[in-house]
């Protein structure tokens, strides 16, 4: 009885009780979270004879402008545009790996061929 009496008696904030309900109370972390959406607009339209592609410029954070200048498309090649947009870091080591990977691809199907043939001839 003196448990339900003295729960239901009200006492202003003091420390002690600040310290019983943060002890009571389950743990929330709080942490660091490196990823933000960096936002971005593409569009792109394709037809028989052509294709056009095109994005914003802003990179930004919330209500939080980073730059004006940071285009979201990136050229792959001599007939290649990707476009990406979201968190900015993912975008940029994405591109970095399918550049690399396309390199890669057409070394392979072009150098090899070379190289076979050219001891062939020989």
């Amino acid at each position: 009885m003196n448990k339900i009496m003295a729960s239901s008696i009200w006492c202003p904030p003091c420390l002690t009780c600040f310290i019983n309900s943060a002890m009571e109370a389950p743990a929330q972390h709080q942490g660091f979270n490196p990823y933000s959406w960096n936002g971005g607009t593409i569009l792109a339209i394709a037809g028989d004879d052509f294709s056009v592609i095109g994005s914003d410029l802003r990179l930004s954070e919330g209500y939080s402008i980073h730059t004006r200048g940071c285009p979201k498309t990136y050229e792959l090649g001599d007939v290649m545009v990707l476009g990406c947009c979201g968190f900015h870091g993912d975008v940029l080591t994405f591109t970095k790996r399918i550049t690399a990977e396309l390199k890669v691809t057409m070394a392979m199907l072009f150098l090899a061929p070379c190289i076979v043939f050219s001891r062939e001839v020989c």
